[in-house]
């Protein structure tokens, strides 16, 4: 699911999306520090594609089924705040180191996809 991303394909279509002057939100992200792909590491690629959106992947809310189970389970503004913390953070960061985090997301992907197609589980 990372593969658009690492690929390329994601940016040529942020591009066309905010050409347009239309506002871009691309992908789920887990909990700070959590996923496939650490969250930050996706939390740079959206500053690096211009997104300002994103929805909260079934990771960072544990398939809780409710609000109140939800709740009872973590601190939702809390951890919503660390995501929103990190996307002000790599707001500060160059073009070039945004792309040096796109070329370690490309390779964390590859691994992630030979893994897979192995049969293993990635870590």
């Amino acid at each position: 699911m990372f593969e658009p991303l690492a690929d390329g394909l994601v940016d040529q279509l942020a591009g066309a999306v905010t050409g347009a002057g239309l506002a871009l939100g691309v992908g789920g992200l887990a909990r700070s520090g959590e996923g496939l792909l650490p969250a930050e590491m996706l939390v740079a690629e959206h500053v690096r594609l211009g997104s300002t959106g994103a929805i909260l992947s079934r990771t960072f809310h544990r398939n809780r089924l409710t609000v109140q189970d939800l709740e009872a389970e973590m601190d939702f503004a809390s951890e919503v705040a660390k995501l929103q913390d990190a996307y002000r953070a790599f707001g500060q960061s160059s073009p070039d180191e945004l792309r040096a985090i796109h070329h370690e997301v490309a390779l964390r992907v590859a691994g992630i996809v030979r893994d897979k197609s192995a049969g293993g589980r990635a870590s």
